[in-house]
């Protein structure tokens, strides 16, 4: 069970993570970013319904992911891609959208 304390360093680490602008960055090590950040803001909104005192970082956490995945979109080459990042499925046979 996560208690509040623990959300707290879960978001802060989070937060540093898709921040940093070096190869630890979340987003560098990803094979499919799209995936990534759907999944993120899903848990941290998760999250942040459960401890509503964290809901403005996660409302930051969530622009910043956004914010790289236009920018990653954009870099997108073809539709045969974008639709493959999109449609691909995790082990619990979810996709991105």
């Amino acid at each position: 069970m996560i208690w509040g304390d623990d959300a707290i360093k879960f978001i802060e680490i989070l937060e540093q993570r898709v921040r940093d602008k070096s190869k630890s960055n979340l987003f560098v090590i990803c094979l499919n970013p799209v995936k990534l950040g759907c999944q993120l803001i899903e848990l941290i909104e998760r999250l942040a319904s459960r401890y509503t005192f964290i809901w403005i970082r996660v409302a930051e956490i969530r622009a910043k992911i956004i914010e790289i995945l236009k920018k990653y979109m954009l870099e997108v080459d073809t539709h045969q891609e974008m639709k493959f990042l999109l449609l691909q499925k995790d082990l619990d046979y979810k996709d991105a959208l």
